[in-house]
Formats: structure tokens, sequence, C-alpha cells
């Protein structure tokens, strides 16, 4: 039985494996927030879309950077400052989702490409992926119950 397991950073800067934070609220420079999952140091986002109350609302492209090295570009949806709704994620290192998000977790309909080349598509659930055999996490810090 394969079960893979991909954090929402992963393999995006191996130098930051002894860094360890846990999940936040993160700004741009004009103040709009976003919920960050996986904080990486030094890191810094961009905003090209509404602002509402402060939170990110509505369609947009956020940037991602750590130590100012792009790694992350998310063109999605967003509700207060999450992803909720379409998004599609590119990561510097090959890794991609484009899918449907609920609560900045996948839900609904997704493809998760690996930057080793593993495709996951298919129905996700709270950030977990199972189809038979291949099992898969995105974004599901909490993990995901794949014993039954």
């Amino acid at each position: 039985m394969q079960t893979i397991t991909i954090a929402f950073a992963l393999a995006l800067l191996t130098a930051t494996a002894s860094y360890a934070q846990t999940s936040r609220w993160i700004a741009d420079v004009s103040g709009c927030q976003f919920w960050d999952p996986s904080p990486l140091p030094d890191e810094t986002v961009r905003w090209s879309g509404r602002c509402v109350g402060g939170y990110a609302e509505g369609h947009g492209t956020l940037t991602w950077y750590s130590r100012g090295v792009l790694y992350e570009t998310d063109v999605a949806d967003f509700a207060h400052g999450k992803l909720n709704g379409h998004g599609s994620l590119r990561f510097t290192s090959g890794q991609s989702f484009d899918g449907q998000f609920r609560d900045q977790k996948p839900n609904g309909f997704g493809t998760l490409r690996t930057n080793d080349g593993q495709i996951f598509s298919g129905k996700w659930t709270e950030g977990c992926f199972w189809d038979g055999k291949r099992r898969a996490q995105y974004n599901a810090l909490d993990g995901c119950d794949f014993s039954s």
C-alpha cells in the first residue's frame, strides 16, 4: 500500500526543516491578511485582488516568497483570507494543485501533481485523497485517517 504525505510546503525549501512554526495569519504590505498553514522563514506575500475588512476576498493572485525568493503562485478564490472556491497553485519546485478548496483545504474535485511526477486526481475531502491504494494529503495539517 502506497501512502503519500504531501504538506503544503513540501520540498520547497529543504533548509527550513528545522524551522517550526504553527499556522498563522500573514499580511501583505497593504495589511491585507491571508491564512498561512505552513510558515517559512522570512516569509512575505504579494496580493493582487480585493481586500475586505483586512482579509483577501474574491478572485486574485497571491505570490509567496521566503527570504525574498518566489516559491509559490496562487491564482484562486478567497473568502476571509482563506482559499475558498477554485484555486490553481503552482510551486517553483514543479508541484501544483488545481481544484476546489474549502477553508484552505482541498474539497471536491482536484488534481495534485507532485514534483516527482505523481498525479492524484479525483475527489478530495478536507485535504485528503483516497482512491483504492493511492492516498495523499494536501494542506491537511491535522492529517488524514486512512485506516478504514
